[in-house]
C-alpha cells in the first residue's frame, strides 16, 4: 500500500518501469532498482519482440485531467488541486525499437523509461505498440488504478515513482501509471489520452504529510517531433 512507501530509498536518478522485475506490490520499498539503476544507454537498445513504437526525438508534454483541480487529499479529506508541478510534466523524449527514454526538463535531471516487455505485472507483453498511426504504451498498471482495490496506489512495482524534491522531511514524489493511446498525425507529432492516474505525495514517507491521487480517463500528452 502507499502508506508503507519510504521515501528514504528513494534517490532523484533513474527510476525503473515494466523493463525491470520488480518487488511485489505490497512491498515497503517498492523496486528493488529504484534509484540504482543503469543509466541511460548511449547507443539505441536492441529491437524488443513485440513491441514497436517511432523513432527519433520528441518533446514530451503530460497535461493531468481538469478533473485533478479538485481532488480529496487520503489523510484529511481536504479537497485541493493537484500541484503545478505534477499537473504539467514536460520531457524530452528519445524513442527507438519499441522503448523510450524520457528525461525531465524540471531540473532534476530524472530518467524515466517506457515500452519494452513487462517482466511483472504482465510477464512478457510488450508495453508499446505501434500499429498504422495508433500508438499505444502502457505504464502499469494498465487500468490506472492498482492491484490494491481500497487503497487508491499505483501499486505492483511503482513503476514510475519519480522523486522532484528529496529534501528531509520535505520530499515531493510524482507517480503515474495507466494506458496512452495517441494518434500519430501527419506532421509527426503525437496527441493521445491517458487513462490512468497522477499522484503526489508531499512530506516524508511512509507518512506523507499530503497524498493526492487523482484517477481519470483524460489526462492528456502531446510529442512534439524535433
Amino acid at each position: 500500500m502507499r502508506n508503507l512507501r519510504t521515501a528514504s530509498v528513494l534517490a532523484p536518478a533513474v527510476f525503473v518501469l515494466g523493463l525491470a522485475a520488480c518487488s511485489p506490490s505490497n512491498s515497503p520499498t517498492g523496486p528493488t532498482l529504484r534509484g540504482s539503476g543503469p543509466a541511460t544507454p548511449t547507443t539505441a537498445p536492441a529491437p524488443v519482440p513485440g513491441a514497436s513504437g517511432p523513432t527519433g526525438s520528441y518533446l514530451l508534454t503530460m497535461t493531468a485531467s481538469p478533473s485533478c483541480e479538485a481532488v480529496k487529499e487520503t489523510y484529511t479529506g481536504q479537497i485541493l488541486p493537484l500541484p503545478d508541478a505534477v499537473r504539467i510534466r514536460r520531457y524530452t523524449a528519445e524513442f527507438a525499437n519499441g522503448t523510450a527514454t524520457l528525461t525531465a526538463a524540471d531540473g532534476t535531471g530524472n530518467r524515466v523509461p517506457l515500452g519494452g516487455v513487462d517482466g511483472y505485472a504482465y510477464p512478457g507483453r510488450a508495453l508499446m505498440t505501434l500499429k498504422g498511426n495508433e500508438l499505444t504504451i502502457v505504464v502499469p498498471p494498465e487500468d490506472g488504478g492498482g492491484y490494491i482495490v481500497n487503497s487508491p496506489t499505483c501499486a505492483g512495482g511503482d513503476y514510475w515513482w519519480e522523486v522532484l524534491d528529496s529534501t528531509p522531511g520535505r520530499n515531493q514524489v510524482f507517480e503515474s501509471c495507466g494506458t496512452w493511446t495517441g494518434t500519430i498525425q501527419d506532421s509527426g507529432r503525437i496527441e493521445g489520452t491517458i487513462n490512468g492516474t497522477f499522484a503526489y505525495y508531499f512530506g516524508q514517507g511512509p507518512n506523507w504529510t499530503t497524498d493526492l491521487f487523482c484517477r481519470a480517463a483524460d489526462h492528456r500528452f502531446t510529442l512534439v517531433k524535433q
